[in-house]
C-alpha cells in the first residue's frame, strides 16, 4: 500500500510538473511577446522624440521671427510718432511764417 501512495503521489506530482512546464512555455512565449512589443514601442518612442524635436526647432525659429518682427514693427511705430511730430513742428512753423508774411505785408 505504502507504494500504491507513493506511486500515486509521484504521478501527481509529474502530471503537475508538466502542467508547470508548459505554463512555463506559455510565459516564456508571452515574455518574448511583450519584449517585442517593447523594442516596437521604443522605437515608435525615439521617432516620435526625433519628431518633437524637429517641431521644437520650428518653434523656436518662429519664435525669434517673431520677436524680430515685433521689434521691427515697434521701430516703425516709434518713427511714424516721430514723423507726425516733425510734420507738426513743420506745420507750426509754415502756420508762423505766413503770419509773419502777413503782418509784415500789413506794415
Amino acid at each position: 500500500m505504502p507504494n500504491s501512495r507513493i506511486e500515486l503521489q509521484t504521478k501527481e506530482l509529474n502530471i503537475n510538473i508538466e502542467r508547470l512546464k508548459e505554463a512555463l512555455k506559455v510565459n516564456e512565449a508571452k515574455s518574448k511577446e511583450n519584449e517585442l512589443k517593447i523594442e516596437e514601442f521604443n522605437r515608435l518612442l525615439e521617432s516620435q522624440k526625433v519628431e518633437e524635436q524637429v517641431y521644437n526647432d520650428k518653434v523656436s525659429t518662429i519664435r525669434i521671427e517673431f520677436s524680430s518682427l515685433e521689434q521691427r514693427n515697434q521701430n516703425i511705430l516709434e518713427n511714424i510718432k516721430r514723423v507726425k511730430k516733425d510734420l507738426e513742428k513743420l506745420y507750426e512753423e509754415e502756420n508762423n511764417l505766413k503770419s509773419s508774411k502777413s503782418n509784415a505785408s500789413k506794415q
